[in-house]
């Protein structure tokens, strides 16, 4: 009996041998890595079915792969990304693929990562000076900001914060950089208004400082080919004198020279008082540089609104 046992057991023994040696004659075959992550991490095992990424600047270690659960990288990129290394923000290794907004949130280790919603992934977008530059003169152009923000405490610690490559700009480069901008956006203007077949109205208004000088603005009004109705701000001509009968002959000479819309004006609309000496001696001076329509029947005194401005004034005064 004890030897019919044995026999028994003898093919059992065989197949736990042939179930335990069958995965090992089938490895599993695993997928190249692809993604640039792996340009900045090297991966080691640090005990059975444990495996943790390092980075090759710092040396720090991140979560990996435990058994068959893997990590995933999206944790490997932010920490390259966004500067969390702290060897990048030291500046070792910087090259042309340097990443940027760099920040170093907390000094400690690392934080386990916070579940996200996948988003579609983007392009690490190299430092580039110059563009930085460009949009600082846009943003102060836009929101009207002072020169001398550039200089203030304040921004340039969120600037260094937000980049450290970036160099410190003076009052003296922004002001550059927005007349810079300036012509860079009249120039595009005058490129799109030499392709414009009808005329233009002008309407112009004048500001007065607290040191009594005058500021002309004249504001153009014109349809282009897809009969879109379009409105410009042209000019703005300090004049020394507002009072004077040439001030508004000057500022507009100016603006049909520097547009180059001689033989393109329509009409013209003052929102300021205009005296009978003032349109008289604006008048000639438009008929000699601009052919106007109906021998310059178009050439408006005063708004709508001044005029009915002026008007109930008028009632009031004589009620």
């Amino acid at each position: 009996m004890t030897e019919i046992t044995d026999m028994e057991t003898i093919p059992g023994e065989s197949n736990n041998q042939l179930a335990l040696t069958t995965p090992e004659a089938q490895p599993i075959k695993r997928r190249k890595k692809k993604s640039m992550v792996w340009e900045y991490f090297t991966i080691e095992n640090v005990s059975a079915g444990c495996r943790r990424a390092y980075c090759k600047r710092c040396k720090q270690s991140f979560a990996y792969s435990t058994g068959s659960k893997v990590a995933g990288t999206s944790h490997l990129k932010r920490h390259i990304a966004k500067g969390t290394c702290r060897a990048l923000l030291r500046g070792q290794g910087q090259d042309n693929n340097q990443f940027i907004t760099p920040y170093n949130p907390k000094m400690g280790g690392s934080e386990p990562p916070k579940r996200r919603y996948r988003s579609p992934s983007s392009p690490f977008i190299p430092f580039d000076q110059d563009r930085c530059r460009h949009e600082i003169a846009r943003m102060i152009i836009m929101h009207e900001y002072p020169l001398h923000i550039v200089e203030h405490p304040g921004f340039i610690a969120f600037v260094q914060n937000l980049q450290p490559q970036f160099d410190k700009m003076s009052f003296n480069t922004v002001q550059g950089d927005c007349v810079a901008t300036y012509l860079r956006e009249k120039q595009s203007l005058m490129n799109f208004i030499e392709g414009i077949p009808g005329r233009f109205c002008l309407t112009l208004d004048m500001w007065s400082s607290n040191q009594t000088l005058g500021y002309v603005f004249i504001t153009g009004h014109f349809v282009d080919s897809d009969w879109k109705l379009h409105r410009r701000v042209f000019n703005v001509v300090m004049e020394p004198y507002p009072d004077s009968h040439s001030a508004l002959s000057h500022a507009i000479a100016a603006c049909l020279s520097d547009w180059s819309l001689e033989g393109k004006l329509f009409s013209l609309t003052f929102n300021h008082p205009l005296s009978e000496a003032g349109l008289e001696n604006l008048r000639p001076l438009l008929c000699v540089k601009n052919p106007l329509i109906l021998n310059g029947q178009l050439l408006i005194r005063n708004c709508i609104a001044r005029t009915m401005s002026s008007m109930a004034k008028d009632v009031l005064g004589a009620g």
